[in-house]
């Protein structure tokens, strides 16, 4: 927490041009501050404190989930991560409803949308209550605020200045849909997922900035951009890659595009796959034995 801290303090500093007088001691304190402690089993709670005994909570973790300052982004990290993860649920005497959303979205960063889909099929069938509520030793609400949390961070995540769509879809979900998400830079995100496939993202900027996003295509995407008015303002962006609005940084993931955006525009992506008319909407189910209604389920 104090690492995110004064990175933060000093991200804030940047974008406010406040030029603050504890600059200096923010970025000392930054450098100061030991590594991660590890073992074999992954991260630990302390320098001499390994976790060794079962608990609900994952405070060793933070800095992979909620804070993201270890990704995946690092095959040693991912390692890392994806150790550490295990090792906190293979001792589940402890472990409660908010132990499983957790390790969903952990599982959601590193786009492990099956074993993220497995823990919240876990926490609903053996946690949540019929009218999907959730107690321990009394109401505890933020373990279904954290499942909601979970399922969008399935579809979309935004963290690190990169807004990343349909990073984590379940192999079991072929379409998914989801209009005016709000990601960190204060966009609006609307998406469509057909056939196990990403057809096209739209954003809409709500103030002036840059985007970046990677839009989960398994080709080059086009960029068109609108202004407020409706008016197309460039069309085809990728072919303007001198233009200044879009960047191919190499510090990019590949299939990562930067857009400048004013307030109000409008910006499409698609391939060359795409159809346009796949409408935005409800997904229909195949079957009523996939449905999860509210109340008692028969299927359990």
């Amino acid at each position: 927490m104090f690492k995110w801290g004064c990175q933060t303090l000093l991200k804030a500093n940047k974008i406010l041009n406040k030029k603050d007088v504890l600059v200096p001691k923010w970025e000392e304190i930054l450098q100061s501050l030991t590594p991660y402690p590890t073992d074999e089993n992954g991260l630990r709670i302390g320098g001499d404190v390994p976790f060794a005994k079962s608990h609900r909570h994952y405070s060793h973790l933070l800095m992979i989930y909620p804070l993201h300052l270890m990704t995946c982004s690092d095959t040693a990290n991912r390692s890392l991560i994806a150790k550490s993860l295990q090792h906190w649920h293979s001792m589940p005497g402890a472990l409660q409803g908010y132990s499983f959303t957790g390790g969903a979205s952990i599982y959601a960063l590193m786009g492990e949308g099956d074993k993220a889909l497995d823990y919240l099929k876990t926490l609903i069938h053996k946690f949540v209550k019929p009218n999907t509520m959730y107690t321990e030793s009394g109401p505890v609400i933020e373990t279904p605020l954290a499942a909601a949390t979970s399922v969008q961070e399935l579809l979309l995540q935004s963290y690190n200045d990169i807004i990343r769509v349909f990073p984590a879809v379940p192999g079991a979900w072929a379409d998914v849909s989801f209009d005016h998400l709000r990601t960190e830079g204060a966009f609006l995100i609307s998406a469509v997922y057909k056939d196990h496939q990403t057809r096209w993202v739209k954003v809409k900027a709500t103030v002036d900035g840059i985007c970046t996003i990677n839009p989960g295509f398994d080709a080059a995407a086009h960029v068109h951009l609108r202004s407020a008015r409706g008016r197309l303002r460039q069309q085809d962006l990728i072919s303007q890659q001198n233009s200044g609005l879009v960047n191919f940084s190499k510090d990019m993931a590949k299939g990562t595009y930067q857009i400048k955006m004013q307030k109000g525009e409008e910006m499409l992506l698609y391939t060359d796959k795409t159809d346009l008319n796949i409408p935005l909407g409800p997904v229909a189910f195949k079957s009523h034995s996939a449905l999860n209604f509210f109340g008692k389920k028969h299927f359990k």
